[in-house]
């Protein structure tokens, strides 16, 4: 959070008529306004007791500013006054604010206490994962260290990663990483006209595919990944002419069926179709269709046949 600056309104009196002197006034900032500027700014400069002052006596005066509840209870941790920064901590909690960092806070204190309150410290840690903490706060924070030597650490790191990674339990597209060679379908034996070299990335929920010609007259690349959101699959594409797609599909019988849109060469809307078919473990079946009556119809564009490399 940054400084918070002092607004001043400057009102300038121009007078239209000779010999009337220009005039400023300044109007000063309401008191609440530069307590909470000098808090931050004391927060800023980790002068944590000034801070603590300030923020106790806003919150004082405005018990629903989430954001003086939460800074006022990072101020108490740091002064070792836990049980205030814990009370703080949940009240910034239950009013929404930061409320991954308000639950890690309030974990913080109650490990650093040990004993009894290390179970009351996974139990804040439990909801801070479900909110979506980050997974390497749980394996790096200083303030986590007593729990990370319970036998609890294991399970929290696996509901960690199940809720951070929900992609992670999704397979349904892994036919489509690896090194494939591509032909027409119908040319099995003509030669390579490109090559795709489909990866997994970013912790194993992004697949990407990078397209080059023969001859590397032409590229693209897409990534696809699982919308934990739209709990569909997702695949973007752009190339080096700059003809993109944004797709979205699910896998049924045998294929993962992607649909969107794009323009025609006229700038028409035209409905876009993008069906890979997982034929065997070697081999997988793209066909590319476009409708221009909204799905009534379709034409097949191309059809290609990738056959995966051997190791």
């Amino acid at each position: 959070m940054g400084f918070l600056k002092t607004l001043h309104t400057v009102i300038m009196l121009v007078a239209m008529t000779p010999g009337v002197v220009t005039t400023t006034i300044r109007q000063d900032p309401a008191p609440g306004q530069a307590q909470l500027a000098r808090a931050d700014a004391s927060f800023q400069q980790r002068s944590w007791q000034a801070a603590a002052d300030d923020y106790r006596a806003i919150v004082g005066a405005d018990p629903a500013n989430g954001m003086a509840w939460f800074r006022l209870a990072t101020s108490l941790e740091h002064l070792g006054r836990g049980e205030e920064g814990l009370a703080a901590y949940g009240r910034a909690a239950q009013l929404g604010f930061q409320p991954v960092r308000s639950e890690l806070g309030s974990a913080h204190i109650l490990a650093t206490k040990g004993g009894a309150n290390v179970a009351a410290a996974i139990e804040h840690l439990q909801r801070a994962i479900a909110l979506g903490m980050p997974l390497p706060v749980l394996d790096a924070d200083p303030g986590l260290a007593a729990i990370r030597t319970t036998p609890e650490f294991a399970t929290l790191k696996t509901q960690m990663e199940a809720v951070r990674f929900p992609c992670r339990a999704v397979h349904t597209f892994d036919f489509w990483i690896g090194d494939f060679d591509v032909t027409p379908w119908d040319q099995p034996n003509s030669p390579a006209g490109g090559t795709l070299h489909n990866t997994r990335e970013y912790e194993g929920c992004v697949i990407v595919e990078r397209w080059t010609a023969t001859g590397g007259v032409s590229r693209g690349m897409s990534m696809a990944f699982y919308d934990t959101t739209r709990h569909v699959w997702r695949m973007v594409w752009n190339d080096d002419g700059n003809g993109s797609n944004d797709l979205e599909g699910t896998y049924f019988d045998g294929a993962m069926r992607f649909d969107g849109w794009t323009l025609d060469a006229k700038g028409v809307k035209q409905l876009i179709r993008n069906v890979l078919e997982n034929v065997s473990p070697t081999v997988i079946r793209q066909t590319f269709s476009t409708s221009s009556d909204n799905g009534k119809t379709w034409v097949v564009q191309s059809e290609g046949r990738f056959v995966r490399r051997k190791p």
